[in-house]
């Protein structure tokens, strides 16, 4: 009879060890998400293709969501070649199948397969935001938060830094924009660095050697500087111009160049000031930014 109960003690325990390993080994794979799926192709697709051919023209690369079954998400990336990769993302293990077509030769060919989960979470690179001068940090932490809408890793440095003596024109009271790039290069830190200043900043052109400007972006270099006056009035731009004049030369600093679309955030401003007329990116230079981590209504 105590044989019997010890033996049945010992399968009991060996079935709860099993229903406990089996919950374990399910747990290591969560249901897979649009927005997971979406998510990982992207990363992924940014670290193995080159994507500086669609720096020009952004609508000649993206990735897009595809159709969608019971078991499964596809994925759509659209090479500056023409060629198409679907990606089908599985929604229960994360095992995605990469199929590319050639829609012109009409060619189909597997590429293998991948876990969605290894690229997805991955970490951004950051914006770092930091104060020159006197620039409010009420201010700075207004604009940090508008950006935060859009893009999740955003950092702003506690204390102000100073303006390069190096850079000061002091016959006009400005500074050279140029100057503020090379000098914001080392604070990228491999992300991306902003600079917020409230004095007039300047660069050269065929209207003035000191050309007073709103803002300046080495374009693809990752680097900004934004003043918070007008050039001409030197009175202060409205938060909302702020955020926009932001958002623009952030853009360039991405990658994007100026855009034909007048209604575009990405306008030239053609030596004036355009912001008033914009509300958006346009879906082009839209898709360009999502490919690059932002988050665009």
């Amino acid at each position: 009879m105590m044989k019997n109960i010890v033996l049945i003690s010992i399968v009991v325990a060996l079935l709860f060890c099993s229903c406990n390993r089996n919950k374990t080994d399910g747990s290591q794979h969560p249901a897979i998400t649009a927005q997971m799926a979406f998510e990982g192709v992207n990363n992924y697709c940014h670290s193995q293709y080159d994507w500086s051919a669609a720096a020009d023209n952004p609508s000649m690369m993206s990735v897009t969501m595809g159709d969608e079954t019971d078991a499964e998400y596809e994925v759509i990336f659209r090479s500056y070649t023409g060629a198409l990769v679907h990606f089908h993302v599985d929604k229960a293990t994360g095992k995605t199948r990469m199929v590319e077509s050639v829609p012109t030769l009409g060619v189909d060919s597997t590429l293998g397969t991948i876990d969605i989960l290894d690229y997805i979470g991955k970490a951004k690179p950051t914006i770092h935001i930091y104060r020159y001068g006197t620039f409010p940090e009420a201010k700075a932490k207004q604009l940090k938060a508008v950006l935060e809408k859009v893009y999740s890793s955003v950092s702003l440095a506690d204390e102000a830094i100073e303006l390069p003596a190096d850079c000061y024109y002091k016959p006009r009271d400005r500074y050279r924009g140029t100057g503020l790039l090379d000098d914001l290069r080392k604070l990228r830190h491999g992300g991306y660095a902003l600079g917020l200043t409230n004095k007039i900043i300047y660069y050269e052109n065929e209207i003035s050697p000191t050309f007073g400007i709103f803002g300046i972006s080495y374009m693809g270099d990752r680097v900004s500087v934004i003043s918070s006056l007008r050039p001409k009035t030197l009175q202060p731009l409205s938060d909302e111009d702020m955020e926009e004049l932001m958002l623009h030369e952030l853009g360039h600093a991405f990658g994007l160049p100026h855009c034909k679309d007048e209604r575009c955030m990405m306008v030239d401003a053609e030596h004036g000031y355009k912001f008033a007329q914009t509300q958006s990116f346009c879906p082009s230079c839209k898709n360009y930014l999502t490919t690059k981590g932002w988050t665009l209504p």
